[in-house]
């Protein structure tokens, strides 16, 4: 109902409209005319009677729809006052409002829906700042960093004879020696293949102007070096990757863990850790701590003792070893090694190819660079790791 009476309001007030102005118009002719004979001093003519009737019987027509139309919007109004209550009404409230001398603030609305941004997408009107490219984030690369020999142009497999030692034995004077021997065996080494493919489509190609390309290059040896970096201190072994130095400790770490609740027996742990690994007979050359940021970030503000402002970790180093650190080391774990008895090489030549002709039907270029990698620990005594409790 109440819609039915917002139409008939709105169309009435169009009407009395067109109606007003039918009227002006009426008005301005009546008034031409009279000038017309008052000017010329004569009597109207019998077109111009013609007129004046029709246009005074037009104009008694548009006054009486006039009225009729004030006396619809009346009944209308009354209705209004009918259907709604009187505390919703409006025109009701005000008048309470100021028949009771209350503070009354009239605030006039209109819905508005202002033009955004959103509109100028892509249109060109916005300008756009071209950057420098943003390289992907590598944090902890640091296969080539801890004292590893890499080789390169390997072939075949890689072979280390080795053999125990032989023990002496003390004896009186004419005792019979016991027998001893001498055991051989042996460590070998070949490369797994390590590669990565990136196919685009010349389009990419050349409407970038050379940008793909350059990353590609660019990233496709960064690659490499990731999955070197992973598989060096990882502590199981992913995929075909071939297995670090650490991972058959992990079990023994899980063993024995260090509880950092006590600082100073934390500290004298670590230190037992590396008197063991040189108790081994190795020659230190490359000796280093492995551990995550957030370990090391530990070490760096837990204190040896209370009192004396002295951490476990001071200067990036542990102990007088040095301190590197890589998320590829799991949380909670701390690697000690000497990294110079870590065996590890490029089989063969690195071969870098792009291919343009293989998907020539999709008008694509195929970038694949293709290598062998292996690793081995040479003596694994050189290696050791632990896993560390926080304090609770």
């Amino acid at each position: 109902m109440a819609k039915e009476k917002k139409i008939n309001s709105r169309a009435l007030l169009d009407e009395a409209q067109s109606n007003r102005e039918r009227c002006g118009q009426i008005s301005e002719r009546l008034t031409a005319l009279a000038d017309v004979v008052k000017n010329e001093k004569r009597e109207l003519n019998k077109d111009e009677t013609d007129e004046q009737k029709a246009l005074s019987r037009e104009l008694n027509s548009l006054l009486l729809r006039e009225q009729a139309i004030q006396a619809e919007m009346v009944a209308i109004r009354q209705l209004d006052k009918e259907d709604v209550p009187a505390s919703q009404n409006p025109t009701i409230r005000l008048r309470e409002l100021m028949d009771s001398n209350q503070k009354t603030t009239i605030v006039l609305q209109r819905e508005v829906t202002p033009a955004t941004t959103a509109a100028l997408a892509n249109t060109g009107v916005i300008p756009i700042a071209q950057q420098e490219i943003m390289k992907p984030l590598r944090s902890g690369l640091i296969w080539d960093k801890v004292g590893i020999n890499v080789h390169t142009g390997l072939v075949g497999s890689l072979r280390w004879p080795s053999h125990s030692k032989a023990v002496a034995q003390w004896a009186d004077e004419a005792e019979v020696l016991v027998d001893k021997s001498i055991d051989y065996s042996k460590l070998e080494m070949s490369g797994t293949r390590l590669g990565i493919a990136i196919p685009v489509t010349r389009e990419q190609l050349y409407n970038s102007e050379g940008i793909v390309e350059q990353v590609i290059n660019e990233e496709m040896p960064q690659a490499i070096s990731d999955a070197i970096n992973k598989a060096v201190f990882a502590l199981e072994v992913t995929g075909k990757a071939p297995k670090g130095p650490f991972v058959d400790l992990v079990a023994a770490a899980d063993a024995a863990p260090i509880d950092m609740s006590t600082p100073s027996k934390a500290f004298k742990a670590l230190a037992k850790i590396k008197a063991n690994l040189l108790a081994t007979g190795i020659t230190p050359k490359a000796l280093c701590w492995v551990m995550s940021f957030a370990q090391k970030a530990d070490f760096e503000t837990t204190p040896r003792d209370a009192g004396s402002g002295i951490m476990l970790c001071e200067s990036d180093h542990i102990l007088g070893l040095p301190v590197f650190c890589t998320q590829e080391m799991g949380e909670g774990y701390v690697g000690l090694g000497d990294f110079s008895y870590l065996a590890a090489g490029f089989f063969g030549n690195l071969q870098f190819i792009v291919d343009p002709y293989t998907l020539a039907r999709k008008n694509s270029v195929d970038f694949v660079l293709n290598n062998n990698f292996g690793m081995v620990a040479l003596r694994p005594e050189a290696f050791k790791l632990t896993k560390i409790t926080p304090a609770v």
